[in-house]
């Protein structure tokens, strides 16, 4: 990666944290106890349990053990797991995978509640305050996933992530990812991240942002792109269409992408978009970038400048 592709990935994602600072306030101290219960508290619902294997009771320290395609249903939460443990003094249901007879753990725990669901491989969740600690949660979050190793449930369904990364990867170990110590949840709303970086197959990369930001939201609002991956024959391995996307008020609204090539080329390409309704709407395009096929040695040699400008611009015809 030569100079000038160092210049344009700082100057990227120094510009994404800027306009992300004002975000850092909603990040969190992570707490990762729940608050204790007396064992008289009166319960807000009657709670519904089944499996299919067998059901113990431990009549001395108040606890009952569910086996085999286990469920709990308290409200509208439901909590599915191969092992279910109540705890009636501590107002708790612990649920986990087992092991089966090869040493694979089976049956991993699934949190749900209304439309809102998650897997993870320990639920530890308040029957009273309705607030869980979740361990190795995996969660699909609008077009992208979350995966975090320690996680605080609170009751409005806000989470708070320890270890987390964000990620349009599907796959349950992410090719890419934006990696963060701390990472703040919002159902529909947005996620916030305290200082990240971007990883690639499980490799920290020099991409750097002081914080994150991306909306979770069906409206049109402000957030980070993140990038593509992949590999050209001539120019390397790149990430392609990483930026930031601006939603500057009703009318319009402003794209900054850039791509980079191991081989040293990288291109800026920026969107000025405006629309009135009934009266116009048009585009303005920038694009800048310096292209670099093969090595320098190699008959396929070539640098190239590449610059394009286009402004279009249409009236609606019922102005």
């Amino acid at each position: 990666m030569n100079k000038n592709t160092l210049i344009l990935v700082s100057f990227t994602f120094l510009l994404t944290g800027f306009f992300n600072n004002s975000y850092a306030k909603n990040l969190f101290v992570f707490n990762d106890t729940l608050t204790k219960n007396s064992s008289e508290t009166i319960l807000e619902f009657d709670i519904k349990r089944d499996c299919n294997d067998s059901i113990i009771q431990d009549i001395e320290d108040k606890k009952i053990y569910l086996y085999g395609n286990a469920s709990i249903e308290y409200g509208d939460i439901k909590i599915t797991s191969n092992k279910i443990v109540i705890d009636w003094i501590k107002n708790t249901i612990l649920a986990v995978g087992t092991k089966d007879s090869t040493g694979n753990t089976i049956g991993n725990p699934v949190f749900e509640e209304g439309k809102e669901s998650f897997k993870a491989t320990e639920i530890l969740y308040n029957l009273k305050s309705k607030k869980c600690i979740v361990k190795k949660i995996i969660t699909k979050e609008g077009e992208g996933y979350i995966h975090g190793v320690k996680v605080k449930k609170l009751e409005d369904n806000i989470l708070y992530l320890k270890k987390g990364e964000y990620t349009t990867c599907d796959a349950e170990h992410p090719h890419y990812s934006i990696r963060a110590n701390k990472i703040k949840l919002i159902p529909k709303k947005q996620i916030v991240t305290g200082p990240a970086y971007l990883t690639f197959f499980n490799i920290p990369t020099p991409l750097f942002l002081p914080f994150g930001y991306f909306p979770n939201t069906d409206k049109q609002s402000s957030g980070i792109i993140i990038p593509s991956y992949g590999e050209s024959a001539n120019m390397g391995f790149f990430l392609k269409d990483g930026g930031y996307y601006f939603s500057l008020n009703n009318y319009t609204d402003l794209t900054l992408k850039a791509d980079i090539y191991t081989k040293g080329s990288w291109s800026s390409k920026n969107n000025f978009r405006y629309k009135k309704r009934y009266k116009y709407n048009g585009s303005l395009n920038l694009n800048y970038g310096n292209i670099i096929t093969s090595e320098v040695g190699f008959p396929n040699y070539g640098i190239k400048k590449d610059f394009f400008v286009r402004w279009s611009h249409k009236q609606d015809p019922k102005a």
